[in-house]
């Protein structure tokens, strides 16, 4: 029998080994990945695989074959690009039930019908005592025996109580995550809350979110939701209060102006970020005009401080001509400029 089907081509002996050929592309994935505790990524599985011949049809080395890994029984997304064989999660079957018995712990607590995987897993001492892929490969597989549905797509990991549910985005889980934290929260921090913990990607759904007012920054490098950084104080009072003022010098005005100003008429202590975030969400309504930081009730002919002393100052002059008052410019916002301090906001 054997000499059979070696002649058909279905295995190869080789330094008295038995290799199997003209496997599916799943099962020669498998079979190349029990060889590899620390797992492989995708397109080293698909060089062994072809170099081998393991498999009937090749396995597309181009981009993700996915039809050669879709076998959770053996095969498992073990990181971005990476599988392992299952035979390697080192979780007592027991200790599923448990999993889940967190989760729907977690869901409870939780006041969606869907969230991401990630936010359940940073909440859970338990569950992070197990890597995250191996909660993901549960989850997606044997999630709806206990009442989840997981949906990967966009590496979102979403997990709904309902079938069919909608997705949620990276930015809802920021925003969410914002409304429910007792303090601003700092880039790293929300970069803890995506798959990735990138903070190139928190950097980049920040700016986004910032740019639609969903998010604000109320000082230095921490940030949080308009409801919650304006809650203890009335908006109206410190718009008119900001209007007043860009009024009054009628010119550009840098935040650490409103900062100085403001906190003396509401007897408050608030960053210049803070006053910042609130003139740059209410420009387009009150007409203010914003570049680079200034703000102004009339249009900016300059991008920023340093355009403007190109424009409006002598450099060659003294520097007690330069600091002198200029038309267009606050002669403050040039001192800051020349003789650079912090300016304690």
């Amino acid at each position: 029998m054997r000499f059979v089907i070696l002649r058909k081509g279905v295995i190869q002996l080789k330094d008295e080994n038995v290799y199997p050929l003209q496997l599916k592309k799943a099962e020669a994935s498998a079979c190349v990945l029990i060889k590899h505790e620390k797992g492989l990524p995708w397109l080293d599985i698909a060089k062994l695989i072809n170099g081998n011949n393991y498999s009937r049809s090749p396995v597309y080395e181009d981009r993700l074959d996915h039809e050669a890994f879709n076998q959770p029984e053996y095969i498992y997304l073990s990181g971005k690009g990476t599988y392992k064989h299952t035979c390697f999660i080192d979780v007592d079957a027991a200790l599923i039930d448990d999993i889940f018995l967190e989760m729907m712990e977690y869901a409870e607590k939780n006041s969606r019908p869907v969230f991401h995987l990630n936010e359940c897993y940073q909440a859970s001492r338990n569950l992070k005592k197990h890597d995250y892929y191996v909660i993901r490969h549960f989850v997606k597989h044997f999630g709806e025996d206990y009442g989840f549905y997981f949906d990967g797509k966009s590496q979102a990991d979403s997990i709904g109580l309902e079938k069919g549910f909608k997705n949620i985005t990276q930015k809802d889980v920021i925003v969410e995550a914002m409304n429910n934290s007792d303090k601003p929260l700092t880039k790293p921090e929300i970069a803890n809350l995506l798959k990735s913990k990138s903070r190139a990607h928190a950097s980049f759904y920040l700016d986004d979110l910032i740019e639609r007012g969903s998010v604000v920054q109320v000082d230095h490098m921490l940030y949080t939701t308009p409801a919650c950084a304006y809650k203890n104080i009335v908006i109206d009072d410190y718009v008119a209060a900001l209007h007043a003022l860009l009024l009054h010098f009628g010119k550009p005005v840098e935040p650490s102006i409103f900062k100085a100003q403001l906190n003396m008429q509401f007897e408050r202590s608030y960053s210049k970020f803070f006053y910042a975030s609130l003139a740059r969400l209410n420009a387009k309504a009150q007409g203010w005009h914003r570049k680079h930081g200034l703000y102004s009730a009339t249009e900016i002919p300059f991008n920023n401080i340093s355009s403007a002393m190109d424009m409006l100052c002598d450099s060659g002059a003294p520097c007690s001509r330069i600091l002198m008052p200029c038309k267009k410019i606050s002669p403050l916002h040039v001192k800051r400029l020349l003789l650079p301090f912090k300016t304690g906001a």
